[in-house]
């Protein structure tokens, strides 16, 4: 799911009520490709019009718009300074200034300047649209709403004022005046997806689900090719969960099914759910998977849910997420795996199931009849394969078969079988071959040809490569595409109390240490203008698999690099930016892997780190007791039988949660999340003392709920920033889920900052 959307926005306050540039031709085209975001454009025409006339205030004026857009902070320092020397009665020069100021993360300035330009103009809506959201800023939301109430009063058809209105209305609660103020800003301009995204969360925070659910349905068919109009609809499906079946929601899931630029994992759940409604799947469904299966193999006839596209899509495109649709898969999977000859009509939904058993990396329960036929195939297909090779129907159903336990490339005639030209087989069975026999192979050369820094010679370190080249996670099929911004904006917006350095708007090398199978490391390069991305992990699997996903995807600002974390410092060289989420908590010392990345941190530089949350995790802790006292190891065969306890048998009421984690899907995600070489955990006030420590600032926590954040402002209003780690303490002990996984960013200070 994309990123909640900021709701103030200081920027968009300067394109609207009074705050224009005044001039000529030159200036009017100039203030029109700053309105349209072409901020290179608009810098040129400006230095156009000061080559002819240095002292144009408005020029200067402008100009300095541009630069606080861009992130350019000096240069729009300095032409508002002259700009306003120039002509110091101007209210548009002072909240210009404002927004400068709230740039650099100065809102006491920021709202010094605008009400400087409301004393020479009370009118002037652009400055109580810029103080609102200074004060909103500052946590001074009861403030900060009468300010845009004012604004909304002389303007109340401005987008703007209104939709950030109604955002400030959402943050103190009152949510049906904010739901109608979005309605309001949709009635002046139904095209706005990201407003209608807004209006779908916040009924999704209140729990009007069915309004929450008809926004959602309204904006992906009135813009289904908008980002923001899939991602309200997949908000509104993913929080209200419509358990009865809709033709129209059925038809949303299949579209955004079919979007490439979606995290089609979060699709899972909700499709399950119109499946078992549309199929009656929910009061038996293992027997349900049977009898469907029965009715293939004895009367040759395909069940409806078997032809189902919204199943087969579920099945290719993710991992299923849903506990009844599992009952019934691995039921239809055990009547067929042990059946032959199921005839041409088959193939398609047996491709499908065998990609889905891919996906999950065979995590579903096997039978020992089912494991018998399987060893059986094997053998088989090996000796088949020996012999030269030519694609018929009869092999077709044999590898199909065998793909249902195990990907192809696993056969001892893989590479025989990856030479067979693929036109020889049907359309249903090359995505299968593609999938589990040339991407794995590609793979292996990707691995062997990694760069590397050598092996690692701490032995946890080395036991934690060894489970993820067995088992890299997390495995992942897709990455949204968000509209790409700069960091500094994205930090501007989520901690604008934070000082930021002038180089974070600038160009930036980002290292990502602990790549995984580089969703992390690719995310970020897809979602930041101008960043150049190395990627660092411990399994050469794991980082191959992340740079086919790369080539496929035509990323070309992520480089990646095999290595330990630990020898970092041997690269020589200092980043501004570190991300290091879900790895610290992996390593012998947490403290130490941490020093050795502050040590690479740039002064003034900014990290993201993510680790595990002491009170998030205590179920975990408990399985994971409970798998020591059983004797299970980190062994596909022992991770299926204690997955299959905790969902379906004897230990479902001990641990009721762990169905609800995302990990407990797949195999490889089950072993990260259950069986871990090395896990640590953490509380707030140890996370404090490791900050002091490494003598690092906490800047604040990357995503807190709409909900959560106005819990902590009503309980310590004397803490707008929301940085104080204690008080936060406070919150996660009434509030145990609270955090996940505590992600934040942090910053080592430097001498010279904005």
């Amino acid at each position: 799911m994309t990123d909640r959307k900021e709701r103030y926005t200081p920027l968009k306050a300067a394109r609207g009520g009074n705050s224009r540039p005044m001039g000529g031709a030159a200036l009017a085209e100039a203030a029109r490709l700053y309105q349209s975001g072409r901020l290179a454009e608009a810098e040129h025409a400006c230095r156009q019009v000061l080559a002819l006339s240095p002292r144009e205030p408005y020029a200067l004026y402008l100009l300095g718009m541009v630069a606080t857009a861009a992130g350019q902070q000096e240069l729009a320092q300095s032409s508002l300074a002259e700009a306003v020397a120039l002509r110091p009665r101007e209210p548009a020069i002072h909240n210009a200034i404002g927004l400068l100021r709230a740039a650099q993360g100065r809102y006491d300035e920021a709202f010094a300047s605008h009400n400087r330009a409301l004393k020479l103009n009370a009118g002037d809506v652009g400055a109580l649209l810029g103080r609102g959201l200074a004060l909103a800023a500052l946590g001074k939301l009861a403030d900060s709403e009468r300010s845009l109430r004012r604004a909304r009063a002389l303007a109340p058809s401005s987008v703007e004022v209104v939709r950030n209105h109604a955002s400030v209305l959402a943050e103190l609660g009152q949510t049906a005046e904010a739901a109608q103020g979005f309605i309001d800003a949709l009635a002046l301009d139904p095209r706005l997806v990201d407003v209608r995204l807004q209006l779908v969360e916040l009924f999704c925070d209140i729990g009007r689900a069915p309004e929450a659910m008809r926004h959602g349905l309204e904006a992906i068919g009135r813009a289904p090719m908008a980002r923001e109009s899939r991602a309200a609809f997949m908000l509104a499906i993913t929080r209200a969960m419509p358990a009865e079946h809709d033709p129209a929601i059925v038809a949303g899931i299949i579209r955004c099914f079919e979007s490439p630029d979606i995290e089609h994992s979060d699709l899972a759940r909700p499709a399950a759910l119109q499946l078992r409604a549309c199929y009656s799947l929910d009061a038996a469904p293992a027997q349900a998977g049977q009898a469907a299966a029965d009715r293939l193999l004895r009367e040759g006839a395909f069940p409806p849910v078997l032809a189902d596209r919204l199943l087969r899509l579920l099945l290719t495109k993710t991992v299923n997420r849903d506990l009844a649709l599992e009952a019934f898969l691995t039921a239809v999977r055990r009547a067929v795996g042990v059946a032959d000859g199921l005839g041409a009509a088959a193939r398609p939904f047996l491709a499908a199931l065998a990609l889905q058993c891919f996906n999950n990396n065979y995590v579903f329960a096997q039978s020992e009849a089912e494991e018998r036929r399987h060893a059986i195939r094997k053998a088989t297909l090996d000796m088949a394969l020996s012999a030269p090779l030519e694609p018929t129907p009869v092999l077709e159903d044999q590898l199909l078969h065998y793909a249902l336990y195990a990907p192809l490339v696993s056969l001892d005639g893989a590479a025989a079988l990856a030479e067979a030209p693929l036109d020889g087989w049907s359309a249903h069975f090359r995505p299968l071959l593609q999938r589990t026999l040339l991407e794995p192979m590609e793979e292996r050369e990707i691995a062997d040809a990694m760069p590397s820094l050598g092996e690692s010679e701490d032995e946890t370190s080395r036991a934690v490569k060894r489970q993820y080249e067995e088992q890299p996670y997390p495995r992942w099929f897709a990455l949204p595409r968000p509209s790409r911004t700069r960091l500094f904006e994205v930090l501007r917006q989520r901690h604008p109390r934070a000082t930021l350095p002038e180089f974070i708007a600038g160009k930036l090398d980002i290292l990502v240490a602990g790549a995984g199978t580089g969703v992390q490391p690719m995310t970020t390069a897809l979602a930041l203008e101008d960043v150049e991305v190395l990627a660092v992990d411990l399994s050469h699997a794991s980082l191959a698999y992340g740079e086919r996903m790369r080539r496929r995807l035509g990323v070309d600002n992520v480089k990646f690099l095999q290595g330990d974390l630990l020898r970092l410092g041997e690269l020589g060289r200092e980043f501004p930016v570190i991300e290091v989420v879900g790895v610290l908590h992996h390593l012998q010392s947490p403290t130490a892997g941490w020093r050795v990345l502050v040590q690479l941190l740039q002064p003034g530089g900014f990290m993201r780190v993510g680790l595990y949350s002491e009170a998030a995790r205590k179920e975990v802790v408990a399985a994971r007791e409970r798998i020591a006292a059983l004797g299970l190891a980190p062994v596909p065969g022992d991770i299926r039988d204690f997955r299959e306890r905790v969902l379906f048998g004897i230990e479902a009421a001990a641990f009721p949660r762990l169905a609800l984690s995302k990990d407990i899907w797949d195999l490889n995600g089950c072993r990260d999340l259950l069986f871990h070489a090395c896990e640590h955990r953490f509380t707030l006030p140890q996370l404090g003392a490791m900050l002091e420590d490494l003598g690092l600032e906490f800047v604040g926590f990357e995503h807190t709920s709409r909900a959560m954040s106005r819990h902590y402002r009503t309980r310590f209003p004397q803490d707008p920033a929301m940085t104080d780690l204690g008080n936060w303490a406070s919150i996660e002990e009434a509030h145990p889920d609270a955090f996940p996984m505590y992600v934040f960013w942090c910053a080592k200070p430097s001498e010279r900052a904005l």
